[in-house]
């Protein structure tokens, strides 16, 4: 585990159920940048829960339709449901309040989607910019792999987007930005 985590949150869980008590995520808008994003999902059907759907995957021919393409596409979905899934028949996301952006995004790295996608959260209303993926990070299993340490420059559209969502974004507050 990194040093960086305090150790007092070494090997804890999340907890998002005691969270609860203090926000369940209302008035919260979290972008999910992903792989597809089944948005007829049950727990995403609620009044409102889907804001600014998009696909940001370049040449795409429904750029407002974020929903899978293809059978691997199922790790968005995954993580949109983690994140802020309703609890409508019982899987219940940290923020099952917060509405969802979800942003569909298989362009691959350094892709002008990568950057279209970060633009499009911030100048549509994401507080939050959750993303799960990145550039090969090695066995997770091995400690020494050094693909753990290996640097990977962001390529200038992408840093300038993200840069863009951490000052513009929520109203010139900035985004707050994660990945896993």
């Amino acid at each position: 585990m990194s040093s960086s985590v305090p150790a007092s949150c070494r090997g804890r869980p999340a907890r998002g159920v005691a969270a609860w008590k203090r926000s369940t995520g209302k008035g919260a808008t979290i972008a999910i940048i992903d792989t597809g994003i089944d948005i007829d999902h049950e727990e995403f059907r609620t009044q409102g829960k889907i804001v600014a759907p998009r696909d940001a995957t370049g040449g795409v021919v429904d750029p407002g339709n974020p929903r899978p393409r293809f059978g691997n596409e199922s790790h968005g979905t995954a993580c949109a449901g983690v994140a802020c899934a309703g609890g409508t028949k019982g899987a219940a996301g940290v923020a099952p309040g917060a509405r969802l952006m979800p942003i569909r995004l298989m362009s691959g790295l350094g892709s002008q989607g990568e950057a279209d996608a970060f633009a499009w959260a911030a100048d549509n209303g994401a507080d939050v910019i959750s993303c799960s993926w990145g550039p090969n990070d090695g066995d997770w299993w091995d400690p020494t792999d050094p693909a753990h340490r290996a640097f990977v420059p962001l390529p200038d559209s992408t840093r300038l987007a993200i840069e863009y969502a951490l000052t513009s974004g929520r109203g010139s507050k900035g985004c707050v930005i994660c990945w896993a």
